[in-house]
């Protein structure tokens, strides 16, 4: 396991510790600092043997069920999706907006490969449309998330007290989306 270690795989920076990930094509990544031995980070590899063994399986996992979705939608059904997903948030954001005293500028889809959603300073909020395939008590906090931050920029304690108070579940959906955010990385 650390001896096909190679310069590629590291990365130095001035941090103090050693850490590892593992990309979305199941390569180890370790973050070193400058002064870690080669010999140092092997042994940390091997210390971390059957993490990293378990990491890499749930990769491959998750690439064949990013597969096996991506097999399941054309270009139609992509393009049905987007309308459906149009429709559904904007309905979802405006009860939301309207029930709590929110507004918002306008709404926009998005296809980002790693945020669900985003709020721009000038309230433009963006969901990603593939949060369709999500389970909608999931959708309904992404929606909440980014229609709170239009009144909080940011993530301290009064976004997530807001947050809290519209959508109580909001810890375990975000987990969720954590866990299972390889369902939902389809290509457009």
């Amino acid at each position: 396991m650390g001896e096909n270690i190679n310069d590629n795989t590291i990365i130095r920076s001035r941090r103090k510790t050693i850490s590892l990930h593992i990309n979305d094509e199941g390569e180890l990544i370790v973050r070193a600092p400058y002064y870690a031995s080669k010999q140092r980070i092997r042994r940390f590899i091997q210390e971390k043997k059957h993490w990293i063994e378990a990491k890499q399986q749930a990769m491959r996992y998750q690439s064949k069920q990013r597969d096996y979705m991506q097999q399941l939608l054309n270009k139609e059904a992509i393009q049905r999706t987007k309308k459906r997903a149009r429709s559904y948030f904007k309905k979802r954001l405006n009860d939301y907006a309207e029930h709590y005293g929110y507004t918002y500028g306008a709404m926009r889809l998005s296809g980002a490969k790693t945020r669900w959603g985003s709020c721009s300073a000038d309230n433009t909020i963006r969901l990603n449309w593939k949060l369709m395939f999500a389970d909608p008590r999931v959708i309904d906090y992404v929606v909440v998330h980014e229609l709170v931050h239009t009144r909080y920029k940011n993530h301290q304690k009064k976004f997530w007290s807001a947050v809290a108070c519209i959508h109580p579940s909001y810890k375990e959906d975000r987990a969720w989306l954590k866990d299972h955010a390889y369902l939902l990385s389809i290509s457009s």
